[in-house]
């Protein structure tokens, strides 16, 4: 089973429309977040028992995740922490009722890719994680190279990686506000040491690995990728028949679920 550790603002919509364009009703978006309770995967295990791939911000490397899901073999996405912070910052102002000062917001999010994929703020035990948990690791920064090196990390032949880019920013003027404010930048860096330590280590030692394991067809097999690229959707049957399910039966279960 494909568990997609997804950090905010990596791509990682696009790669769950990927999932669900694959896998369908044998895929699982978890509606549970930190506050997890062992009921919410049971129902997960009893709602999808041919359980292929599964994504959402509650898969985590946990004792307790692990124990339900023994098989599970880890993937996520990285960005440059820099980016990835000014991107998650004006979808929080896009899409948040009260807006956090940006300051305020900063204090409560910073290295947030250690923090999701350790449970601190600590790139020395993120990296150790990288090492021995999660299998595959791609930066949205290469995005189309990084599909085709999970493809052949997953071994299933048949995955179609041609995708349209989702949950995409209406504008960058928030962006470009805190860049124009004297200090912001500074203050940016000092809140993402540590991801920026876990982020080179990536491009330098994990990401060329992977690279050199796919073998010498890398690049024509980039070239051929982007040529399927301009005919693009992320509709299949599949995936329709996995929102129909996730909409009339999931859903609705871990909501009684929840209530019980």
């Amino acid at each position: 089973m494909l568990a997609f550790i997804h950090i905010q603002k990596t791509a990682g919509q696009t790669m769950r429309a990927i999932l669900r364009k694959n896998f369908g009703s044998q895929h699982c978006d978890t509606l549970v977040n930190d506050n997890i309770h062992p009921r919410d995967w049971r129902w997960v295990k009893l709602c999808y028992p041919n359980l292929q791939s599964l994504a959402g911000h509650g898969v985590k490397i946990t004792p307790q995740f692990e124990a339900q899901f023994p098989q599970a073999r880890y993937f996520t996405t990285v960005r440059d922490p820099f980016s990835r912070c000014l991107s998650r910052y004006q979808y929080h102002c896009e899409r948040a009722n009260q807006v956090k000062e940006f300051r305020e917001w900063l204090a409560l999010n910073s290295n947030r890719m250690c923090s999701i994929i350790c449970g601190e703020e600590n790139a020395e035990h993120a990296i150790e994680l990288m090492e021995t948990k999660i299998d595959f690791v791609g930066m949205m920064e290469r995005f189309d190279e990084s599909l085709i090196l999970w493809k052949k990390w997953t071994g299933i032949a048949d995955l179609d990686l041609s995708y349209q880019s989702t949950n995409k920013a209406k504008s960058n003027q928030i962006k470009n506000q805190i860049l124009e404010t004297p200090g912001y930048r500074e203050l940016i860096q000092e809140c993402h040491t540590e991801d920026q330590k876990l982020y080179d280590y990536i491009q330098n030692e994990i990401y060329p690995r992977q690279m050199t394991s796919y073998g010498d067809s890398l690049e024509n097999d980039l070239r051929e990728f982007n040529v399927q690229q301009k005919t693009a959707t992320n509709s299949s049957w599949a995936a329709v028949v996995g929102k129909l399910k996730r909409n009339l039966i999931f859903r609705p279960g871990t909501q009684l679920s929840k209530a019980a």
